[in-house]
């Protein structure tokens, strides 16, 4: 008999509800708080004043410090440039997909599946791609960062104590991150990409979820692994630390339920059934609602870990 745990969240459209339980180190969808154009005009403003400084850092046009080497002004500069480009990026990847949303629902008013996310009907893969992509920006964000703080810290005459400190901090950081991307790959390359099968395509809220997962060859000894099924509703949020206010993107699990596998002629299969009354999958939207299925099996070695998208959607008329 498979065992079935079961959360459930109060769920409310507004913005400055708190449904479920919040979920900590949740790799989020939104990124930013910031879309569309707001993001494009943000990060245009960090990319031409990095640009220019680093061009007046190249052309000797900076008045800087006895000592100090002419490439750390690059430096500087890129680090503006770079997460200036980031956003112009997010924001242009946030309105194509809005674009994509609006020219297709006017011809599927009720079919939300067809436009809010241009899904596989097959099924969908694991979440690695997405996640070494990420480990990989912030292991090269976080080295760019602390390369100042390096030369002021260990290298400069003055060798300030708070400098020496910050940069012996951010190097630990970066070969922490750097150890993240190592076994990220190393996990992809002992499990390869999964692919999720859904038995249909859309599930309904109120009506049962049914998906199939080959066994990967390095789990050929694990016969019924737990895997959990969740609504993951997205907030943007102001965290407050005493004067300083942080936007944040905070997840919140609305509603989930865990189940061990059946093994079925290679497959690893999965049967649940969801209440009436949840809401359902709204990824065109800022901030997105969706359904993940989250599998986790502890193996010797790297673990196995992949999260799916579950296209879970509530009638067309009442998303």
């Amino acid at each position: 008999m498979s065992q079935v745990t079961v959360r459930f969240g109060e769920f409310t459209p507004t913005s400055d509800a708190r449904p479920g339980r919040e979920l900590s180190n949740h790799a989020n969808r939104s990124g930013t708080t910031i879309h569309g154009w707001p993001a494009i005009a943000f990060g245009s403003v960090f990319a031409v004043s990095g640009t220019a400084v680093g061009a007046l850092a190249m052309a000797g046009k900076l008045n800087a410090s006895p000592g100090v080497p002419l490439w750390i002004g690059p430096v500087v500069g890129g680090l503006f440039a770079l997460a200036g480009v980031s956003f112009i990026m997010h924001g242009f990847a946030g309105i194509r997909v809005q674009r994509r949303a609006q020219r297709l629902r006017e011809t599927h008013v009720r079919e939300p599946w067809v436009w809010d996310h241009p899904w596989n009907e097959s099924g969908s893969t694991d979440e690695s791609g997405r996640g070494i992509i990420r480990a990989l920006w912030m292991s090269g964000f976080l080295a760019l960062f602390t390369v100042p703080f390096t030369w002021i810290g260990f290298f400069s005459p003055e060798r300030p104590m708070p400098f020496t400190i910050a940069a012996g901090v951010l190097i630990c950081a970066v070969l922490g991150c750097i150890w993240r991307v190592v076994y990220l790959f190393t996990r992809r390359a002992k499990y390869g990409v999964s692919m999720l099968r859904f038995r249909r395509y859309p599930f309904r809220v109120g009506g049962e979820v049914e998906l199939h997962l080959a066994r990967p060859t390095a789990l050929a000894g694990v016969e019924s692994p737990e895997a959990r099924l969740r609504c993951v509703q997205e907030r943007y949020e102001v965290r407050r630390s005493g004067k300083n206010r942080t936007h944040v993107v905070v997840a919140y699990e609305v509603w989930s339920v865990t189940k061990a596998a059946e093994y079925r002629r290679g497959e690893y299969v999965w049967q649940f059934e969801i209440p009436e009354g949840l809401p359902g999958t709204a990824l065109s939207e800022r901030p997105p609602r969706y359904w993940e299925l989250e599998l986790t099996v502890e193996t010797a070695g790297v673990d196995y870990a992949g999260t799916f998208l579950v296209p879970v959607y509530a009638d067309g008329r009442r998303r």
